[in-house]
């Protein structure tokens, strides 16, 4: 799920095919995989990991405890953003030689055939493993995958005219799913467990990265926001805070469009000499190559977001990048954008359209803007 990120925003999809042809290659072993693990049919899953065939292998590498949905619907997020960013409508519409919306229904009946109604009239999940951390009902992590898998087929639907039979059902799910749990340090891990003890991975602030579903754009969420990354990378006096956790952590705080502390995370990860070699690659006690690559996504996110269909350009800049320039990175729409910031303002944003798709910008300029479209001026009014 990490090691594919940089691919998109770095304009770099071919890199990313590898993925979605082996999803769409090995269809059929994710619906046995359901139905050999959780005994159901009609539905789509993996285990924590898995063999070259998308089978769980001979289970050396992923023990019962770590089996739970929301890692096969979170590897299904990056087809999801190749999509996004491609614009290939084909990856939804041709499903028989694309497994994408097939495999995330599916993915998603298996969460509904395990929620309960509560007392409270909520739907809630059972005790799922939350990456790293441990198990608990009504895990973030789980709540915020499942949440973001409703919400995207309702969208493609919507889009595409699908008509899926299961459309009202997801808009229920959405209405009766249980909040996100909560305590004073923020986010906990799920509905008995707090976050109390320091780990590498970030898996209960899931939804903000990289699935974008909360944003910290009210003032109330966004003070939860800060509270929750805060606590993750302190408690425990940040004993088990990894270099690749600081490049997640840069991500998180760009997406509530802080660079100070974005910045202040890449040279974290950079500075950390337990993990992080004279080369730049990354290692714990075995090189784990995806760390070191998804740090370029910590920088793309500084420089160039395009979640909540809006592109935002430089949302994320720290005071010491007083000039910035980057080309031709892609953009979700299928936008390629470029820009160029000096002297601490952005001086002129360019931005080519490959899919005719809706463009809505913020180009983070100040003073009078001018709006050129294919060379001929035009009068745009700002929102």
């Amino acid at each position: 799920q990490t090691l594919y990120l940089p691919v998109y925003t770095g304009n770099r999809l071919e890199l990313g095919e590898s993925f979605t042809n082996f999803i769409d290659a090995k269809r059929a072993n994710f619906y046995r995989n359901a139905k050999d693990i959780w005994g159901f049919d009609g539905c789509a899953t993996v285990p924590h990991t898995t063999c070259y065939e998308g089978l769980r292998g001979d289970g050396s590498a992923a023990p019962d405890k770590y089996i739970n949905p929301g890692d096969f619907t979170w590897a299904l997020h990056n087809y999801y953003l190749h999509y996004r960013y491609s614009m290939n409508h084909d990856m939804v519409t041709d499903q028989s030689k694309h497994a994408f919306y097939p495999l995330l229904r599916d993915s998603i009946n298996l969460y509904l055939k395990i929620l309960k109604k509560g007392d409270d009239g909520k739907l809630h999940l059972p005790v799922l493993h939350s990456p790293e951390y441990g198990a608990d009902a009504d895990n973030n992590y789980n709540l915020s995958l499942l949440r973001w898998g409703c919400q995207t087929l309702i969208d493609l639907n919507e889009r595409y005219q699908l008509n899926d039979p299961l459309v009202p059902t997801w808009k229920q799910t959405l209405a009766d799913l249980v909040p996100y749990p909560v305590d004073e340090k923020g986010l906990r891990i799920g509905a008995e467990v707090s976050y109390e003890k320091s780990h590498r991975h970030w898996s209960h602030i899931l939804m903000v990265h990289p699935l974008h579903i909360m944003t910290g754009d009210d003032p109330g969420e966004r003070e939860l926001l800060e509270k929750s990354v805060l606590h993750w990378l302190t408690v425990g006096n940040s004993k088990g805070i990894n270099g690749w956790s600081r490049a997640a952590a840069a991500s998180l705080y760009a997406t509530l469009g802080d660079g100070e502390n974005a910045i202040k995370q890449i040279h974290g990860h950079m500075a950390d000499k337990r993990f992080v070699r004279p080369n730049t690659m990354y290692i714990e006690g075995s090189p784990v190559i995806e760390c070191a690559i998804v740090l370029n996504r910590s920088l793309q996110d500084m420089l160039l977001q395009s979640w909540g269909n809006k592109i935002a350009v430089f949302p994320a800049i720290p005071d010491s990048w007083d000039s910035a320039v980057f080309h031709d990175l892609r953009a979700e729409g299928a936008f390629l954008v470029s820009a160029k910031r000096e002297d601490g303002k952005t001086d002129w944003v360019r931005i080519k359209s490959l899919a005719g798709e809706p463009c809505r910008v913020q180009p983070n300029l100040s003073g009078k803007v001018v709006v050129q479209i294919n060379g001929k001026p035009v009068d745009v009014a700002p929102t």
